[in-house]
């Protein structure tokens, strides 16, 4: 499924497609090491065969862990995200939701593991 439009939301910016597929390869080269290191050094964390990657944006993490053929439940509060995740990192082994973790949670044990990458400073409350 190809949801392929002009432009999306994404990062505080509007991308054009073209823009946001750029982008994607130039992260996945190496364009942002310290990025790269930080997702190398997560994935070998992960165990598990299901994951439960929150916050997915681009969906980029959960790409990853689908191609080392983790089932990943990837989620993000904001719907254009879910959107770009879908277009730029569909697999077959993802499911996308719209959800917010703080306001609906999973039952326990739904997942074998977690991802929470890049999200922790967009939580307003981190108390609660």
């Amino acid at each position: 499924m190809k949801l392929t439009k002009s432009n999306y939301y994404y990062d505080g910016r509007k991308y054009s497609h073209e823009e946001l597929e750029k982008l994607f390869k130039q992260n996945q080269k190496g364009g942002k090491k310290n990025k790269d290191e930080r997702v190398e050094e997560t994935l070998k964390l992960v165990e598990g065969e299901k994951i439960l990657d929150v916050g997915c944006a681009g969906g980029g993490i959960s790409k990853e862990l689908a191609n080392l053929e983790f089932s990943v439940h990837t989620i993000d509060v904001l719907e254009e995200s879910i959107k770009v995740a879908k277009e730029f990192a569909n697999s077959p082994k993802i499911t996308y939701e719209v959800r917010n973790i703080l306001k609906q949670q999973f039952a326990e044990e739904s997942f074998d593991g977690i991802i929470f990458l890049e999200t922790i400073e967009h939580v307003e409350n981190t108390v609660e």
